[in-house]
């Protein structure tokens, strides 16, 4: 009897971890906006009334921590389902699983409002005006301790809290790195594409190997990296052990950006290319063209 292949059981329980996660965010999706919205409207309804200030100040300080400390918790989160996303794909490329769920997981190519639609920014959007509504009840407390009246307490609490809202938003996005990627594209604008073929030939034994490397380079390339306009990778037909790539940037600049990364590091290593690579050769000398 064939023992069980270690990496079919981490497999899983990647899953098993995957979907726990997700529940988990579904939850807090569920619970943050609705809970946080009712509390916050009912502290602030106190504060315009004839209620303990003192008290009313407190609860939106307790309010506003332990809603940091949900976004703390689902922030790690994020951590662990993008670690456990990748460790899948790596997975499906060990156990030639070609079309496995996490390896044909579409990229992130939607954009709104010049904002690639994703988790992360979905998740910036439902926290960050929960953790600023949290300033409006404090600053109307505050405000009318100090011995300020209702109506002129208010303009200020509206400000804070949309100054916090304003500012959680830029810190989550931040973290997702839109701004980078903005910047990235803003770089590239104006600049010629760049276009690259070369074909690339697996030592005997070693092709299953090149092929996992080629379609996580690709995976990465396209979903990570915004000057990548196109990353393929197709078979050659009298060859088994070989592969023609076709990759295209935005501009020369983009290829350097995508040059900094883990994926092409490893590629242009001399243990991978001694290891892995028989033949490579560049095909865009003796090319007209690529149409793109």
């Amino acid at each position: 009897m064939t023992a069980p292949d270690p990496r079919e059981t981490e497999y899983e329980q990647v899953n098993q971890n995957f979907r726990a996660l997700a529940d988990i965010r579904f939850r807090l999706l569920a619970l943050v906006p609705t809970a946080g919205g009712a509390a916050t409207y009912l502290v602030s309804r106190l504060a315009s009334q004839d209620s303990d200030q003192l008290m009313i100040l407190a609860v939106s300080v307790i309010g506003f921590l332990a809603t940091l400390g949900i976004t703390f918790y689902d922030q790690r989160n994020s951590q662990l389902y993008n670690t456990l996303s990748t460790r899948a794909k790596q997975l499906e490329a060990e156990l030639h699983l070609a079309y496995g769920q996490f390896t044909s997981r579409p990229g992130r190519t939607r954009r709104l409002l010049f904002v690639r639609v994703g988790h992360d920014p979905g998740l910036a959007l439902v926290y960050a005006p929960v953790l600023g509504a949290w300033f409006y009840p404090a600053v109307v407390a505050g405000a009318r301790l100090q011995g300020y009246g209702l109506q002129q307490a208010r303009p200020y609490a509206a400000l804070a809290a949309g100054i916090a809202t304003a500012a959680f938003l830029e810190e989550f996005l931040r973290l997702d790195g839109v701004w980078k990627r903005l910047w990235q594209r803003w770089k590239l604008v104006g600049a010629p594409a760049v276009a690259i073929l070369f074909r690339v030939e697996a030592k005997p034994g070693k092709q299953q190997e090149l092929l996992d490397f080629l379609r996580r380079d690709r995976d990465e390339s396209m979903e990570h990296e915004e000057g990548t306009l196109r990353f393929d990778v197709f078979h050659d037909p009298d060859n088994d052990h070989a592969f023609y790539v076709c990759e295209a940037y935005k501009n020369w600049a983009a290829f350097e950006e995508h040059k900094k990364h883990a994926s092409y590091q490893k590629w242009d290593s001399d243990a991978f290319q001694s290891d892995v690579v028989l033949h490579h050769f560049d095909l865009k000398k003796d090319s007209p063209g690529i149409g793109l």
